[in-house]
């Protein structure tokens, strides 16, 4: 019975990849903010504007402020009530932060959510179907939903991401044979990949005045890999919205993009695993302009500043190496100095 067990593990990895690649595609619309594609069916007090972004928006999940939040905007308490989120890879664990941060007032009073519903979409681009406002991503459905319990807590939460990866990738990996297959005239170096996660409000911690849902940061974190492509330079396109990662074979991956922002460069680590950004409007209104020092790690593709995690690290000023240990400049917001922190423990 031992040796039949990989081989009937296989047959039923088949069948589910093979059932799902023959599904039903489906389309979405993703905003953009700051290179992290995401919607959601509501929110609170919703500006008319579409190309606004809201008190309450989505977008507050990837600011890593957790004094502002994502609230649902249902009369109810949002049960049913779902965001999307992108990323590139599967992750390992998901990180959140609960409820609304501001305060501890404010998060005892508003809703918390206690059960998620998650289900994954194989989801690509296609070229020439986005706008300014969103971009459209054709999608496959992984036929296995799963729920997952949050704590009652205003502390950032570290969930095992409960889907099987190597069956996730199985499935990727079909759904892009399928895609190709219905889009045979896109070329695939036109076409960017995604896991599409979807997140589905099922039970909540109610508050004790308000019945709006609530949730302040959300990210996720992905395993070390062995095949991690080399990084030959950091650099940026004409219009400075988007950062990419160049390699030695010539290809590039975007690291960070976004229509409404200019991106400059000021420093690359010596490993070129760490990159200093500084983000500005791209359409600045009259007077000061405001700038946001940004630390990336390019390997993971992930911003890592700032972080609720190191409320005092202001901006950032570069890299340097001590006893063979690289570290990062940076100010302190508390008193002003000039201080370092190595970057090994930013991760």
């Amino acid at each position: 019975m031992r040796g039949k067990w990989p081989i009937a593990i296989f047959l039923f990895l088949v069948s589910i990849v093979s059932a799902s690649a023959g599904g039903k595609w489906e389309s979405f619309r993703l905003r953009d903010y700051c290179g992290q594609l995401f919607s959601v069916s509501s929110e609170l007090d919703a500006p008319k504007n579409p190309a606004k972004f809201g008190k309450y928006g989505a977008q507050n999940l990837f600011d890593a402020n957790p004094a502002t939040c994502w609230a649902e905007g249902e009369k109810d308490s949002g049960i049913g009530q779902e965001l999307k989120v992108t990323v590139q890879g599967i992750p390992d664990k998901i990180k959140l932060i609960n409820g609304y941060g501001k305060s501890p007032a404010l998060f005892a009073k508003n809703n918390r959510i206690k059960e998620l519903q998650l289900t994954c979409y194989a989801a690509f681009t296609i070229e020439g179907h986005a706008t300014e406002l969103a971009t459209e991503l054709n999608a496959l459905k992984y036929p296995v939903e799963k729920t997952v319990t949050l704590a009652d807590q205003a502390a950032e939460q570290k969930i095992d991401f409960p889907f099987d990866r190597a069956r996730i990738a199985a499935f990727l990996k079909q759904a892009k044979v399928a895609f190709f297959q219905n889009h045979p005239e896109l070329a695939p170096g036109k076409v960017q990949p995604f896991l599409l996660i979807s997140l589905k409000i099922r039970s909540v911690y109610r508050g004790s005045k308000w019945n709006d849902t609530c949730l302040c940061e959300l990210s996720f974190s992905f395993p070390k890999s062995s095949t991690e492509k080399s990084i030959s330079t950091v650099t940026t396109n004409k219009t400075e919205n988007t950062v990419f990662l160049e390699h030695p074979d010539g290809t590039k991956d975007v690291l960070v993009k976004d229509i409404n922002s200019v991106f400059q460069i000021v420093e690359v680590s010596p490993d070129k695993q760490w990159v200093i950004l500084i983000r500005m409007p791209a359409h600045p209104a009259p007077g000061r302009v405001a700038t946001h020092y940004l630390l990336y790690n390019t390997h993971s593709k992930k911003k890592v500043l700032p972080s609720p995690a190191h409320p005092d690290i202001g901006n950032l000023y570069g890299f340097e190496t001590q006893n063979h240990t690289l570290s990062l400049q940076y100010e302190d917001l508390k008193t002003g100095e000039i201080l370092t922190v190595k970057l090994t423990e930013l991760q």
